[in-house]
């Protein structure tokens, strides 16, 4: 050979001392075919699961919301259940406590939730409301999202309760 030729096999077939300082070592690099894909894998199944905790938190939220709403407006059409006699004799406005159970259970019943009723004075409150949310996606792996909605208060005012400014 002169020194004007190339050496053409030694360029197609190169020797692994020749890469090993390059970092291209064709052991090592056989030896981990297949990781990046492994490690794709993972990563996906942890973003679904991810993406599966938000939408369905948001779903579990807005269950809880509706459940709290309910219990309020039961406990306004409650507090506005007057006893009429008091109204009519001018001994004042009182709940019928009665009436009020009657109408927040109604209430509740037409909306299709369930809970407990109690007026204390001119206080009506309903608590115990339960609510769940529909987990398509982390219910396959048993997790779902529920509870009750502590309470929530109506008071039937009339008239000017405080000074104002």
């Amino acid at each position: 050979m002169d020194s004007d030729s190339v050496d053409v096999e030694s360029y197609r077939n190169p020797a692994p001392h020749r890469l090993a300082g390059r970092g291209l070592d064709h052991d090592r690099v056989e030896g981990e075919a297949g990781a990046i894909a492994v490690m794709v894998a993972i990563l996906g199944v942890s973003l679904m699961l991810v993406v599966g905790l938000v939408f369905e938190g948001g779903v579990a939220i807005a269950a809880k919301r509706r459940a709290m709403n309910v219990a309020e407006q039961a406990a306004r059409a409650g507090a506005e259940q007057l006893d009429l006699n008091a109204v009519r004799e001018g001994t004042g406005f009182r709940i019928d406590p009665g009436a009020a159970v009657a109408a927040a259970d109604a209430y509740l019943a037409g909306a299709g939730f369930s809970g407990s009723v109690g007026v204390s004075g001119d206080t009506v409150t309903v608590s115990g409301v339960a609510w769940s949310s529909q987990d398509p996606m982390l219910g396959t792996l048993g997790v779902h999202f529920s509870g009750t909605v502590a309470a929530a208060h109506a008071r039937n005012l009339h008239g000017v309760v405080t000074e104002e400014n």
